[in-house]
């Protein structure tokens, strides 16, 4: 029950943010900038830096993730997410030789991808992570020092 509930928690995050690309609303060109439809050079490099950091384990173009977060109405809060992802992930990796395989990999980005949304005790429930032991994934999570944004309602029921 607890890993159908992180395999539906991964999806619906996964879906929300991918969704963004597939809904996308022209703006009259006075309100271009106000809907987060553009992207400064260093919000670029930081997507850039995202996708590297995942591409194994979040194989997504770097096109679209630069047009899905091209159209997300907070894109500033949704990239800080993604850079703290990226600098837990980068901080907890840089802390194992040798490097862990890509499965356990996937569930290590599976894990702080829980731990942005929610309480480490509640994301460590969801992930109930198989190859790694619980102090491990406990540690994993603890790289991951920002405050959990939850999905809202409306997120969910867009989908």
């Amino acid at each position: 029950m607890q890993s159908e509930l992180m395999k539906y928690i991964f999806i619906l995050f996964t879906s929300v943010f991918l969704s963004c690309s597939s809904e996308k609303k022209e703006a009259p060109p006075s309100q271009t900038s106000a809907t987060g439809d553009s992207l400064s050079a260093d919000q670029i490099a930081e997507i850039k830096r995202i996708h590297s950091t995942f591409k194994e384990v979040y194989p997504v173009s770097i096109k679209e993730l630069i047009e899905n977060f091209k159209h997300d109405p907070d894109v500033k809060t949704e990239l800080g997410v993604w850079v703290n992802m990226a600098n837990a992930y980068e901080s907890y990796l840089n802390t194992k030789q040798p490097q862990p395989d890509l499965n356990t990999r996937k569930e290590i980005f599976s894990l702080i991808l829980n731990r942005s949304m929610m309480p480490a005790e509640e994301a460590l429930k969801a992930a109930q992570p198989k190859l790694l032991d619980q102090e491990e994934a406990q540690r994993v999570m603890s790289f991951y020092k920002a405050e959990p944004i939850p999905m809202d309602q409306d997120s969910i029921h867009s989908l």
